[in-house]
């Protein structure tokens, strides 16, 4: 039996439990996690709307180029987008961004942070609290987890991908049901459906 686009919903409802469990301190980890969420939900979009899965694949951990090839697509989430003068910019770096982004652009970026943080370092994000490649000075990220922006960023992607289906088991929905997740999670994971 080929694969299809849902093939990556499985592992992404796994690391989206991971990101909600406790404890909630953990930053670097809970931006790993995140990214990854990201990426498979971007990878799912992008072999549904092409039909190769495979194709998906191959874009590796970049999420621009994965967001840019769904974009195409322009029912694909258009209340996000991921801005190039963004992504040009040292985003951890809060004097490249006086300097270089425009009041509009910081603003947006900042609203938006995470999905920034995650589109730039996602294959740096286990690296993160040492040096990194594509920072060259120090750099610090805080972050407040789980943070409710990515249940809205979950809800449009997981309305494009119209899932959940009957077709797989979903499930964040499966382990909200069992009632295993601790209470935190839980509450942070229903959202999701409601």
């Amino acid at each position: 039996m080929p694969y299809n686009w849902n093939c990556f919903l499985q592992s992404a409802d796994e690391w989206l439990i991971t990101y909600a469990l406790p404890p909630q301190r953990f930053i670097f980890v809970k931006l790993f996690a995140i990214g990854h969420v990201v990426e498979l939900h971007l990878k799912a979009s992008y072999a549904k709307l092409s039909g190769s899965v495979d194709e998906a694949i191959r874009f590796g951990h970049d999420i621009p180029k994965l967001w840019n090839a769904c974009k195409i697509d322009n029912t694909f989430m258009p209340r996000f987008e991921l801005r190039s003068a963004v992504l040009n910019t040292e985003i951890l770096n809060t004097e490249a961004l006086s300097q270089q982004l425009s009041a509009d652009d910081r603003n947006h970026l900042f609203a938006n942070m995470e999905f920034y943080i995650v589109a730039k370092y996602l294959a740096d994000l286990k690296y993160l609290g040492a040096p990194l490649k594509k920072i060259d000075k120090a750099y610090a990220i805080g972050g407040n987890f789980p943070n409710i922006y990515w249940i809205h960023f979950l809800k449009e992607v997981r309305a494009f991908l119209d899932t959940p289906t009957k077709e797989r088991v979903d499930y964040v929905d499966y382990y909200l049901k069992e009632g295993i997740l601790p209470v935190d999670a839980a509450v942070y994971l229903e959202q999701l459906f409601s």
